[in-house]
């Protein structure tokens, strides 16, 4: 890597954004693992107690199947109801921010524009 590159204006925010680009894919996976750690913790140390004190011996895969049965559903929750505005709001940024592709975009367009004038005279 280049020391002028390195030392430009704009690095700080690209690394800043790998950054944070990253570590959002790494915690998916870090989520998940606490997620199970923890509901093992509280199926034994709190829930299994308590409903065993109720008179009801709910077995440790019927716990599971409750917790994966909400899973699913805040993945569809979140398939249907939020993912559509993050997408609508990423384009957005992308207009706002000067993002290459959305220049690239309007060459192509100005290419095509071009193009379709030669062909219709």
């Amino acid at each position: 890597m280049k020391i002028p590159k390195l030392l430009s204006k704009q690095m700080p925010s690209v690394w800043l954004g790998k950054l944070k680009f990253l570590g959002t894919h790494i915690s998916t996976y870090a989520t998940a693992m606490i997620l199970a750690f923890t509901a093992t913790s509280t199926y034994s140390t709190s829930i299994r107690p308590w409903m065993l004190d109720q008179g009801i011996d709910l077995p440790f895969i019927a716990y599971v199947a409750i917790v994966t049965v909400f899973i699913v559903l805040l993945f569809i929750f979140d398939y249907k109801a939020v993912m559509p505005g993050f997408f609508s709001l990423w384009n957005k940024q992308w207009y706002e921010h000067d993002n290459q592709m959305v220049a690239d975009i309007k060459e192509l367009k100005e290419q095509l524009d071009r193009i379709e004038r030669m062909v219709s005279k």
